[in-house]
């Protein structure tokens, strides 16, 4: 799980800017609607701004959190380092197993938060 976690993030990692602007603009776009700025006086653009916000949040957690995951110890390595490597690992599959557990939820929030924008 923590090498296929890295391996997307180390492939997609140059889309790290574009990420970073869609979530700013998503939730610019969340706080015009919400706050009922000029253009933005109806609701209608809420739901999908926060469901924007929510998954870029996601993705870019994605690219910057599992980018440096260290690797397995070798026999080679002293006693202490193997301990404090196999430390760092299981915080970050217990991390991976989180971020997993999220994009459940989100994906299941999205689901639930769409059908009730499409009713509208």
């Amino acid at each position: 799980m923590l090498k296929t976690l890295s391996a997307i993030s180390l492939r997609l990692s140059c889309l790290k800017p574009f990420v970073a602007l869609f979530g700013f603009l998503c939730f610019g776009l969340f706080l015009s609607s919400l706050f009922n700025v000029d253009y933005f006086d109806s609701d209608i653009l809420l739901i999908p701004s926060l469901l924007g916000v929510l998954w870029s949040s996601l993705y870019f957690i994605l690219l910057n959190f599992f980018i440096f995951i260290p690797s397995k110890p070798s026999n080679e390595v002293k006693f202490f380092v193997k301990i404090k490597m196999r430390l760092l690992r299981g915080i970050y599959y217990l991390f991976g197993i989180v971020f997993i557990v999220l994009t459940f939820s989100v994906l299941i929030i999205s689901v639930k938060l769409l059908n009730v924008w499409r009713t509208q």
